[in-house]
């Protein structure tokens, strides 16, 4: 499983975005950053958390660090956006996301020209960073009109929600995000809460649990070396509270995942 850097794809700009078309299957992978992409035509398999969807004209797909993808037998053009949290609305990005991070659905017909005028402009090189910003903001406003709830948060609280998903694997203490969103530490700490319906420990760990479940699912890494990349540095502490956590070890974890895709792949006799 690779995951994608920010300087190998964004470099300072903060942004990529392409036209192009896809041939064949991609393995599994994450990123470092925030991803967009947009079916213009085609078809194939496009996978996130393991939930397949069909690629055809109008899908739209949104990720976080957090969400694993890939692509399956496809032949399809697609416009592709790489970008960090840092050229665009904290607060609609952190608006447009599920609480698992990635979101997809099928843009409507009277919609995907917007859609494709937006993005064609955002794969324009010359383009100064302030009106990249602006597009990216319409697409990711236009983004919100497709789900049935938004995250109501202030920006300040969405800009703490977007920076502990690029930076959760770096162990975020509660006072570098209480300063990320303007607040002191025990006010933020509240308002966290007041917005989010759990604690700010509650979430990074729940989102770096889940991250660990997703690891265990698409990569080899050993089980010490998920604890690591999750953003755990006690590997003992990792293993029993996962334990707690799912009703089983990450070993044992890795085994039934393994066994359920086995029984999915078997054909009935």
């Amino acid at each position: 499983m690779d995951r994608f850097s920010t300087d190998g794809y964004i470099g300072n700009s903060g942004i990529c975005a392409s036209h192009k078309r896809l041939g064949g299957s991609s393995d599994t992978h994450s990123h470092e950053f925030f991803e967009l992409e947009y079916i213009s035509d085609g078809s194939g398999i496009y996978t996130i958390d393991g939930k397949e969807y069909e690629m055809r004209e109008g899908m739209f797909f949104l990720m976080t660090p957090i969400n694993f993808h890939s692509v399956k037998a496809s032949d399809a053009t697609v416009f592709n956006v790489m970008f960090s949290e840092k050229v665009c609305s904290a607060e609609l990005l952190a608006r447009c996301f599920d609480t698992n991070g990635g979101i997809a659905f099928e843009v409507l017909p009277e919609d995907k020209a917007f859609f494709v005028s937006l993005l064609s402009e955002l794969c324009r090189e010359e383009n100064s960073a302030d009106y990249t910003a602006n597009l990216l903001n319409s697409l990711l406003y236009k983004s919100l009109q497709y789900k049935k709830q938004g995250l109501p948060a202030p920006s300040s609280v969405a800009r703490a929600v977007i920076y502990i998903l690029r930076h959760f694997r770096e162990d975020p203490s509660l006072a570098m995000v209480a300063a990320v969103a303007g607040y002191a530490p025990n006010y933020f700490s509240t308002r966290f809460k007041e917005e989010m319906g759990e604690s700010f420990k509650q979430y990074l760990d729940r989102l770096r649990f889940d991250y660990a479940k997703k690891l265990l699912e698409h990569t080899n890494l050993t089980v010490a070396q998920i604890c690591r990349e999750s953003g755990f540095d006690d590997y003992p502490n990792f293993v029993r509270r996962f334990s707690a956590r799912f009703g089983s070890s990450p070993s044992k974890m890795r085994k039934l995942i393994k066994n359920e895709k086995r029984r999915h792949l078997t054909p009935p006799i």
